[in-house]
C-alpha cells in the first residue's frame, strides 16, 4: 500500500511540474504566435520599408540591408517571417510578439546580389504571404546613386501629374507617366521600376 501510495503521489508531482512548466512557457510568449501579413490589393507588402542599397557583387550587411514589414497579430508569441532566396540573397527576421494588433517586424538581409535589376521577394508569416520588389544596382554604381525623398513620403505621394490615357486591357505607351517632386536630394541615378512586367529597373537622373 506503501509503495502504491508512494507511486501514485510522485505521478501527481510530474504532472504538477509538467502545468506549471506549460503555463510558464506560455506566460513568457514562446509558444507560436499568429496572425496575417499586411497587403494590398496586388499582393504587395503594405507598407513596407527597404533600407539600405543593394548592389550587384556586393555582401549584403545586416545592420542596414533590411526590410520593414507589417503585421496584423491576433495572438501573441514567438514569430518568424522570412522571404525565399532570390538573386542570392534572401531576408528573415525572428522574435516574440508581446501583444496583439499592428507590429512592424524588420528582416535582415543575408547574402550576395547576384546580378543587377529587380528581385521580387515573397514574404511569409504564418499562413500569410505577399511581395516586396528589391532593386539591385549595377556593380560600381551606388557611389553615383542618388538620394531622395518623395514628396509627401511615406504616406501619401504628393506634388505630382499623371499623363496619358488608361484603359482596362489597354497596353500604356510612352505617353503614360507620372512626373513627381522629390524633397532633400542630392544628385546621382536613381533606378525604378516603371511596369510589374519589367525585370530591370530603369536609369533616371536626378539632380
Amino acid at each position: 500500500m506503501k509503495i502504491q501510495s508512494l507511486f501514485l503521489c510522485l505521478v501527481g508531482t510530474l504532472i504538477f511540474l509538467s502545468a506549471c512548466q506549460k503555463e510558464k512557457s506560455f506566460e513568457s510568449g514562446t509558444s507560436p504566435s499568429a496572425g496575417l501579413l499586411q497587403s494590398d490589393v496586388s499582393g504587395d507588402c503594405l507598407p513596407k520599408t527597404i533600407n539600405g542599397v543593394y548592389e550587384e557583387g556586393k555582401v549584403l550587411v545586416a545592420d542596414s540591408n533590411t526590410i520593414d514589414v507589417t503585421v496584423n497579430v491576433t495572438q501573441a508569441g514567438s514569430y518568424t517571417v522570412y522571404t525565399d532566396t532570390v538573386n542570392g540573397f534572401y531576408f528573415r527576421g525572428t522574435g516574440t510578439f508581446s501583444g496583439t494588433g499592428t507590429k512592424t517586424v524588420k528582416l535582415t538581409g543575408n547574402g550576395t546580389p547576384v546580378n543587377d535589376g529587380i528581385s521580387n521577394f515573397t514574404v511569409t508569416y504564418t499562413t500569410s504571404q505577399c511581395i516586396v520588389p528589391v532593386t539591385v544596382v549595377p556593380a560600381g554604381s551606388s557611389s553615383t546613386q542618388a538620394v531622395y525623398t518623395l514628396s509627401g513620403s511615406p504616406n501619401v505621394c504628393m506634388n505630382f501629374a499623371v499623363a496619358g490615357t488608361y484603359v482596362v486591357n489597354a497596353a500604356m505607351t510612352p505617353a503614360n507617366t507620372v512626373t513627381s517632386v522629390v524633397d532633400d536630394g542630392t544628385c546621382g541615378i536613381s533606378l525604378l521600376r516603371k511596369l510589374p512586367s519589367e525585370s530591370r529597373p530603369t536609369e533616371l537622373e536626378i539632380c
